[in-house]
């Protein structure tokens, strides 16, 4: 039938390609992380806080009176708390509730997207990309050895502004922690000042001192490798319009961009995942999209709206697409 939904959308033709040639960049959301059992936004906020509670510096009553604002009030409200008492909270347990071979969906997925490349970006700040997740072959024999079965390969992992150059792109088993990282936790972007800061327009100053290297960095990206973006469901636009939008240069200035896609996870109230494959074509743009742009992009396979899959990790969809790139 001419209107009948595919579970799984073809993929794109320059996707396809970018991935041939080596140039596909693949830019994780929380999303995939929260698939593999990382907590979401307002879980993680709350976390923050009751930390706090437990060192006897909030107390549940304040909590209740907060816990209906929005995650990142509540993140900022927990920064405040944690320098006023000279405290660093301890996020590790925050975003990594149980170890990572406890979670079979989580290996699973991991274990696809680092068949997609060696190169990754991401806003998230847990370690699932800071280590490579060996395949698992089927095999009838027991290993010999035991030890010597094959253990996670550690990548080379950038959270700092000050590390953040174009060059990092062409660096095989890295990831690039865009908003920090648990390894310094402090670095972590989490509020909106944070966010403000972390993003600032250096566009106009003139000023070579003054050079926002994320947006550098950004810029870079965008113009030379095309982006797939995982996991940025609705939660996220606003994050994406940091990303997308504060790279771009002023209208007049622009740089031809790559061919970008959007692959969003978005859980509904019906603990269903909806899954929908957006495309972003820049190289056709000469001004910077709105957020409004943002929120109707082209939809290339089913339609948002109508594709609603109950209980289908992203895993095997991922898969199915590896097997034609």
């Amino acid at each position: 039938m001419a209107d009948q939904i595919s579970p799984i959308p073809a993929v794109p033709a320059g996707l396809r390609e970018a991935a041939q040639v080596g140039k596909l960049i693949p830019f994780i959301g929380a999303g995939v992380s929260l698939l593999a059992g990382c907590p979401g936004w307002n879980d993680f906020a709350d976390g923050a806080l009751r930390w706090l509670i437990a060192q006897g510096k909030f107390s549940y009553s304040q909590f209740e009176q907060v816990r209906h604002l929005n995650p990142r009030v509540k993140l900022s409200l927990a920064r405040t708390l944690e320098a006023e008492n000279g405290l660093t909270i301890d996020y590790e347990p925050l975003l990594h509730p149980k170890k990572r071979d406890e979670s079979e969906k989580g290996l699973r997925l991991y274990r696809s997207l680092f068949k997609l490349g060696n190169r990754f970006v991401t806003t998230n700040y847990d370690k699932w990309l800071d280590d490579r997740i060996p395949d698992t072959t089927p095999t009838a024999a027991p290993p010999a050895d035991p030890a010597a079965m094959a253990l996670p390969d550690p990548m080379r992992v950038v959270h700092k502004v000050s590390d953040l150059t174009p060059a990092l792109l062409a660096e095989p088993n890295t990831v690039i922690h865009l908003h920090g990282s648990l390894r310094d936790p402090q670095g972590m972007i989490l509020t909106t000042q944070d966010y403000v800061r972390h993003y600032a327009n250096d566009r106009l100053s003139g000023d070579a001192a003054k050079e926002n290297r994320v947006l550098t960095f950004l810029e870079y990206l965008f113009a030379n490798r095309t982006v797939l973006f995982v996991g940025y469901g609705l939660a996220e636009l606003e994050i994406l319009e940091y990303v997308i939008l504060k790279a771009r240069r002023p209208p007049g200035t622009a740089v031809k961009e790559s061919r970008h896609y959007l692959h969003p996870l978005e859980w509904n109230s019906m603990n269903q995942t909806i899954f929908c494959l957006l495309r972003h074509d820049a190289t056709r743009r000469e001004s910077p999209i709105s957020p409004t742009e943002i929120r109707s992009l082209e939809v290339v396979g089913p339609s948002y709206e109508t594709l609603r899959v109950q209980n289908l990790s992203a895993s095997p969809y991922v898969a199915t697409w590896l097997a034609t790139l």
